[in-house]
């Protein structure tokens, strides 16, 4: 949504978390894409968590400083997110801290707000009932003929080298559900260990 930013005039920055994605192309070749939520939150780590901890070394000048990360979560959008409070010190003591200023809100008031302000609609919320930013496609949320209609740079780019890479090493690729094998959950643990 980086022309939505554009579009609007907002000051924004765009993070290349390049090492977090290394890791992940280092696990998705041993072990290949994910297929469980273990896998999603490894995933979620390597591409998430990393981009997190670069915000607090960019942003914290002082020991006290906190730094804010406004997210969109809604309790409407799924049952997991139930546990999610409206804001959160991330990892119980961290200087990172998470609030979640829509977490009430019903998908007619995220609609409301959206015409009220003529903000565009995320597309993924009609095809899939998501945001589809996730990458690792665990659950196959998304065919790659839907990416490409609505995401054609990650399509092309992260995704295709994800399922290059499983398809090569592994037989299947980022839309493939296999059987998991305790084979591979093991490989899946030791690539996160180390």
């Amino acid at each position: 949504m980086a022309g939505v930013g554009q579009a609007f005039g907002w000051n924004h920055t765009i993070h290349d978390n390049r090492v977090g994605f290394e890791d992940f192309i280092k696990s998705v070749s041993i072990a290949g894409c994910p297929r469980t939520r273990a896998g999603h939150s490894y995933a979620y780590r390597c591409l998430k968590d990393r981009s997190f901890a670069e915000l607090l070394r960019r942003y914290k000048t002082d020991l006290h400083d906190k730094v804010l990360v406004v997210a969109g979560v809604r309790l409407a959008e799924s049952v997991e997110r139930a546990k999610i409070a409206e804001a959160v010190r991330r990892y119980g003591h961290s200087n990172l801290v998470f609030a979640n200023p829509i977490l009430y809100w019903s998908d007619e008031d995220l609609t409301s707000y959206r015409i009220e302000h003529n903000l565009p609609e995320n597309p993924f919320y009609n095809t899939v009932g998501g945001s589809s930013d996730c990458q690792c496609n665990w659950g196959n949320f998304i065919t790659l003929d839907t990416l490409k209609r609505y995401s054609p740079i990650l399509a092309a780019g992260n995704v295709k080298t994800l399922d290059d890479l499983s398809k090569a090493n592994h037989g299947y690729g980022w839309m493939a559900r296999p059987e998991i094998k305790r084979k591979c959950l093991i490989k899946i643990l030791w690539t996160m260990a180390n």
